[in-house]
């Protein structure tokens, strides 16, 4: 298994940037919305799904946990579209630094599918620090 490790702090409290983590559906929106993405979500908490559609790619997520006394996220991915991976988990986890500041790490592990390891981290990667690029502008460094 491969396992893609990004973390970054915030400057807003952890309850307002759980706002957005915590909501299986918008955080997604809010990362692919550049890109013309769109989100559809079936059910409701636990077991839920979201489709991710970009293009003509289209991933399908599901969430496994939402733990809101610990500010956790965990989802898995059923269908992987473009990233010829497989078995990916990731888990999203938000920490209080303060009043003002938190931090957030995203953690994901998967195995390569038809292509390197290498490949497929990077795939992953610039996934996770694009959407941290854009928790910093909406939240503040």
């Amino acid at each position: 298994m491969t396992e893609v490790r990004e973390h970054c702090e915030l400057g807003s409290s952890v309850a307002e940037v759980w706002g957005l983590v915590g909501d299986f559906r918008g955080f997604v929106e809010m990362l692919v919305a550049p890109r013309g993405g769109t989100v559809r979500t079936d059910g409701d908490g636990v077991g839920m799904t979201r489709t991710v559609i970009v293009g003509h790619d289209r991933m399908v997520e599901r969430l496994e946990e939402l733990d809101e006394t610990n500010w956790r996220v965990r989802y898995s991915m059923l269908e992987t579209g473009p990233l010829r991976i497989v078995d990916y988990q990731a888990v999203i986890a938000l920490t209080a630094l303060g009043a003002n500041r938190s931090a957030v790490a995203w953690v994901g592990s998967f195995a390569p599918d038809g292509t390197s390891e290498r490949e497929a981290d990077v795939a992953v990667r610039s996934i996770y620090i694009e959407g941290l690029t854009l928790m910093r502008a909406r939240f503040g460094p």
